[in-house]
Parts: C-alpha cells; structure tokens; sequence
C-alpha cells in the first residue's frame, strides 16, 4: 500500500510538471477562452474576441483585461461611485451570525462614455461579515443589444493558475443546448443565455428586501449587532432591496425574448421581417420559438404573500409556526400569471380574471400549516422540521417563458385561443407538464402569421389561424386515442372560443378547490390540505432533480428547497 501511495503521489507530481508549461504559453492580461469548467483555456481566436460589443467587454476587458482587482474593475465600469448598486442574496441570509459569506449581485446605472449601464451588465461577487475581497472570482455578464446577446466572462484561476479573465460564452443558441452541452458552463444556469433571478416576484425569500430587510448589513443599526462589512462602501450607501433588482431583470429578460422572436422571423435583404403580398410575416424556427408555451425551461419560485413561517431553522431551529393565515400562491394551482394578464409584470396574458382567485380560496390557518410542515418533516441543510424564511415555497412558471409567450401574443404570432388551448392541457399542472411536452412536435417549423403592430391580439378574433389550423391537421391525421392530451388539444382547438373554454374550466377548478377545502366538513378539508402539501413537496422535488435545474439547488448545497 505504501509503494502504491508512493507511486500515486509521483504520477501526480509529473501531471502537475507536465502541465505548468501550458500556463506560460497562454498570453497573460489579455481575454482568453474557457467554454465551460471542464474545457482547456485557449486564446482567444481574433473572429471571437471582435463579435465582443457588450458594455462590459467595452469597459474592461477591451483594453484592461489585465486588472483583476475588484476596485478597479469597479472604477472602469462606472467611475460615479452614487451610480453603483449592491443587492446581497443567500439561502441563510436570516442567519447574522458573524464569519459567514454571502453572494452580492453589483449593478450599475447612468452612462458611461457612449455605454448604457442600466441593466446592461452585472457581477456576480462574494464577501464575507468583514470585508469585500479585492481578489476573488468573479462572473459578469454583458448584454450586446446591437446583436441581441448576452456574454458571459468569469476571472478566476482555472487553468491558468493566475488570475485571468475568460470569455465563458454567448446567449446565442442556448436554448438549443442539451444537459451534457450545458455541463460546466454559464448556460448550466442561464438556460436561455439570460440572466437569472429566481425569485423575481414579492416577497423575496433568500434576498435582502422591503419585505426582508438584513438588520445585520444596516450601516446604521446597531453597532454591537451589525457585520463589519456593513460599513464598506459597497454595502453603505448602495446595498438596495431585491425589488428594485426585480425591475431591472424583469426589463433585460424582456428585451432579451425581442430579440429571441426576432431572430425566428424570416428578414428580408434590409434585415427587418419580410412581408409577403398578402401582409403577413413567416416563422422559421417554429418549435424553438414556442418551446416555451408547451416546456419548462425555466422555473421562478413564489411563496405565500408576506406570511413568516415561523419554522426558518437560521439561525436556530423554531417550531412557532406563522402568525397569520397562509395564502397558496394562485401560481401554484395553473400558470396564473399568463392567464391573468396585468400585475408586477404587466402581460398582455389571456385577461382570465378567475385564475387569480385561488389565494383567496385556499388559506391555511397558521395552525394547519405549523401541523402540515412539522408531520412531514421537510430538511433544510441538518435542520428538520424546517421551512423557509416566507411560507409555502414552490416553484412556478418562469418569466422568461411567460414572457415570451406574451410577445409572441402581442405581435400576432400566437392568438389568445391558441394559447388558451394549449395552457388548457394538463390545466393543473403548471410546470414540467410532460402531456403539454408531447404537443411540441406538432408545430410546424415553418408558417406564417399576420403582425398585429401593436393592435388587440383580442379584436378581432383571429381564430382559427393559419398555425392552428395546421395543428388541426397534423392532430387529424394522428387520429388520436380519446382522452388522450391529443385528443383533448384537437377538441379544444376546433372550440369557436378555446379562451372562454379555458375560463369555463378555471372556473369549475375553483369551485372543486373551495369544495374540498369547506371548513364545514374537516376530513375533507385535512385531506385536501395534505394533499396540496403533498404537491408541493413533490414540485420542489421535481426541479430540484429536474437534469436542466439541478445545477442551482446543488450551488445551495440542499439550502433552495425544504425537502424530506
């Protein structure tokens, strides 16, 4: 055993020899290349390195690739220290114990030179109850709005045992990647290639916020009871709540699914959508561009509205329980906001008022919720029973889905009622639907719709379309089996209107939930409150081991999710 380690211990020290020259051949304080974790870092080829025009490549590494320093990264961003903004995340953000590290998301805003900095780059940093360190790793991202894309760059010393800044990739095509493509890179996460807040909409569970505020990073608290690095400038004066974040990623997500649909569009000779005789526009990549009506590619995370747990295990474990009643987010019941329209986000959406009537329907007395939690032990890192900071954390459908789906509304490409239809399947189930997956395959890649130019996607209805009445055909040709989602799709579809068909349904889902939920017949009630704890359980399950999510829910260590 001993000549074995002895030997293992030579072949290591030779690996590490025989590798060191690589590092000197790679040009130091100049961009270089790293697809992913697991990739060698190369040079940058010269075609790479001039496709760059994003604010940050502009900024920084255009011509300082070289400084590594978070200060001076920082002065060459924007120079206007009241223009810079810090926004501070973590899964045991509750927890003001000292010697712990938190993640800080650095924005900036105002202008400099000719670049827009407003939501058109950002860093991702750590710091610790002291300090900010001036060296560290580091990831950024800019948004190139001329070509429509995001770039990705991260300083850190992977092979190249300095620091050394490394172009990471492009939101280019990275929907169109498979799990193995995604391993080790930016697109693990930023699965379309934008950027990512998962907990984009109020209240804000792991964010320092309005609803949330971190007493142990306010500079003016309590000096016994605040961290040190309270005092920091990157935290004094700029630490801003994750609603004003909320805002701006809202914002970049939603420029970035303009640019996504346009690149989906035929162009004519000038580079804007051709137009045929008849006035109407051609998709070219059809099941790309609606993947997201009919997938999960992404998931944001909701919780009750306001309402403590009372069962958050940090910075020790309680058993309290809330102190007010638990609304179910209307989100977790079907794709609420979509079919709503309007609020945080301001969609369009399918104007169904009902589906945002469950939270008031589905209220859990701060004792049913204490009872459901503590018999179910749910874990969060070696605490359980535990919950999260905000009660009844689920995953929901993405903005970044959503969104798109909006648009594609808004510019004619979808209407209402095929939309309406398609959310009609598996009503219930608002996420990683799998009999809404299997829809996918009957949109054609290529077809043509009639732009709305900022007209009423409602008025006059346009139903049925040329994109459903393709479907239609390619549903009759199955012949499908009754009661299959096939089925179900080609009734709703040939329906005169699948959106009242929609908010029919909606509304018998609503009456059933409230049926089963009558506080004048408990046994009933008890079941269906175990079962929609059930439910959620299960949903966090999902994503959490989803193979396109689990990437985040491992970066936390087991700490996103309160799982058994």
């Amino acid at each position: 055993m001993t000549r074995l380690l002895q030997y293992l211990s030579f072949l290591f020290l030779a690996l590490a020899i025989s590798v060191q020259p690589a590092f000197a051949q790679l040009p130091m304080g100049v961009l270089l290349l790293q697809n992913s974790d697991f990739s060698p870092v190369e040079s940058l080829p010269p075609q790479e390195r001039e496709a760059l025009a994003d604010p940050f490549f502009n900024l920084v590494l255009r011509n300082s690739a070289d400084v590594t320093s978070l200060s001076a990264i920082e002065d060459l961003i924007q120079p206007d220290q009241a223009r810079r903004q810090t926004f501070v995340v973590h899964e045991r953000i509750a927890d003001p114990s000292l010697g712990q590290t938190r993640r800080a998301v650095l924005s900036y805003t105002g202008r400099n030179g000719v670049e827009q900095l407003n939501g058109n780059l950002m860093l991702s940093v750590s710091f610790n109850s002291n300090e900010f360190p001036e060296q560290q790793d580091i990831e950024a991202w800019g948004w190139d709005r001329r070509q429509g894309r995001y770039n990705y760059y991260k300083l850190d010393s992977r092979g190249t045992n300095t620091p050394s800044w490394k172009f990471r990739g492009s939101s280019v095509d990275a929907d169109l990647l498979n799990v193995s493509q995604r391993r080790g890179s930016c697109m693990q996460c930023h699965v379309n290639g934008a950027p990512v807040m998962r907990e984009l909409l109020r209240p804000w569970n792991n964010w320092h916020s309005l609803d949330f505020p971190v007493a142990y990073l306010d500079a003016a608290g309590d000096p016994n009871r605040i961290w040190p690095v309270a005092k920091d400038d990157r935290i004094d004066g700029r630490l801003r709540g994750a609603e004003d974040l909320e805002r701006t990623i809202a914002a970049s997500i939603r420029d970035f699914n303009r640019s996504r649909i346009l690149k989906r569009i035929r162009i004519d000779d000038n580079g804007i959508p051709a137009i045929d005789s008849d006035g109407r526009q051609e998709v070219i990549s059809g099941k790309a561009l609606l993947r997201p009506l009919f997938e999960t590619t992404e998931y944001n995370i909701i919780s009750a509205d306001r309402i403590l747990s009372g069962l958050h295990p940090f910075p020790a474990p309680t058993a309290v329980g809330p102190v007010s009643d638990i609304d179910i987010p209307n989100s977790f019941f079907l794709n609420a906001n979509l079919m709503r329209g309007g609020g945080p986000l301001q969609y369009t959406g399918l104007e169904i008022s009902e589906s945002s009537t469950f939270s008031s329907t589905a209220v859990l007395s701060p004792t049913e919720y204490r009872d459901l939690v503590i018999q179910s032990q749910p874990r969060l890192g070696d605490q359980s029973p535990a919950d999260t900071v905000f009660a009844w954390f689920v995953p929901e459908p993405s903005h970044i889905d959503n969104d798109l789906v909006d648009q594609l509304m808004q510019r004619g490409v979808l209407t209402p009622d095929f939309v309406a239809a398609v959310l009609a399947i598996d009503l219930d189930t608002p996420i990683l639907s799998q009999k809404r997956l299997e829809l996918l395959n009957l949109i054609p890649d290529e077809f043509r719709f009639l732009p709305l130019n900022g007209g009423d996607p409602f008025t006059p209805s346009r139903h049925p379309d040329a994109l459903t009445t393709s479907v239609i055909t390619r549903l009759q040709a199955l012949s499908p089996d009754p009661g299959s989602p096939e089925a179900e799709f080609l009734e709703t579809l040939q329906d005169g209107s699948p959106t009242i068909l929609l908010q029919d349904r909606i509304k018998g889902y609503v009456a059933d939930t409230a049926a089963r939920l009558d506080q004048a017949d408990p046994p009933t009630r008890q079941m269906e409150i175990k079962r929609l704890y059930d439910l959620a359980i299960s949903r966090r399950q999902a994503v959490a081991t989803d193979p396109s999510f689990s990437a985040l829910n491992d970066e936390t260590s087991g700490l996103l999710f309160p799982l058994p």
